[in-house]
């Protein structure tokens, strides 16, 4: 099956958002033992898992997954990066 697929079919297994999971999930955030927003979009990511889930707090996922991007778009070429256009291929192959 090619990627492209697999992606498809995962993205087809998620449910519509529940807005009031994802809002309670947010405000109980709220509540914990931290600063507001210390924990940086990884607070959006547990908001959005409770709206996947349909409640508060949302489940540990059973079987996780990870999508990797990564572009080289001539960037380098504008001394945006300090890394030759090499070190792309080398990093995303080492996260996978």
């Amino acid at each position: 099956m090619a990627l492209e697929d697999r992606l498809l079919e995962l993205a087809a297994d998620i449910p519509p958002l529940d807005a009031a999971a994802a809002e309670e999930a947010r405000r109980r955030q709220l509540w914990l033992t931290k600063p507001p927003g210390s924990l940086g979009l990884l607070e959006e990511v547990g908001a959005r898992l409770a709206g996947m889930a349909g409640r508060c707090p949302p489940p540990v996922p059973e079987s996780p997954a990870v999508v990797v991007c990564a572009g080289d778009h001539g960037v380098l070429e504008r001394g945006v990066s300090p890394w030759p256009q090499a070190v792309t291929a080398a990093m995303v192959s080492t996260f996978c």
